[in-house]
């Protein structure tokens, strides 16, 4: 059985001081919080909402049994989560993948932990982020055949 298509996430990364960054695909927020649970800063990044289209819910519900179509339909969100990924760097910045209008690409945002936007990057749909270390963005993509494939971007 394969994850829900429009399911949300919860996506954690460890910050080299021992304090973790923690993020919803619901909600674009993403918090540093320390390991007695204190949430010591927040912050969020605006994102365009994107509407799940009959289309959308159709490829989804596509193969699958009538009575699971059903429920998929019936539980599916109005818009797509914002957020796709959130990984930690070897320099202390927390990237996040975010999903836009252009469904082809989605785009890697680097922060501070205080919230300061350094750069963006463009990456085909689908690149699932693991690692960001030495310069280079290492993840899984999968092929024309659906095999995954593990790739490495260099950074601008």
């Amino acid at each position: 059985m394969a994850g829900h298509p429009f399911g949300r996430t919860s996506f954690v990364g460890l910050l080299a001081d021992g304090r973790i960054a923690h993020a919803s695909s619901d909600a674009l927020e993403v918090r540093t919080i320390d390991l007695a649970g204190d949430v010591q800063t927040a912050f969020s990044y605006p994102t365009t909402d994107m509407p799940v289209s009959r289309r959308d819910l159709a490829a989804a519900a596509d193969g699958l049994g009538r009575d699971l179509a059903h429920l998929l339909r019936d539980g599916a969100p109005y818009s797509w989560p914002s957020l796709t990924g959130l990984v930690v760097d070897d320099e202390g910045r927390i990237w996040i993948g975010l999903r836009g209008p252009d469904l082809t690409k989605w785009e890697w945002a680097a922060f501070l932990v205080d919230g300061t936007h350094q750069l963006s990057v463009e990456f085909p749909a689908g690149f699932e982020v693991h690692a960001v270390r030495g310069g280079r963005m290492v993840g899984v993509e999968p092929d024309e055949l659906d095999v995954p494939r593990i790739l490495a971007y260099r950074l601008p």
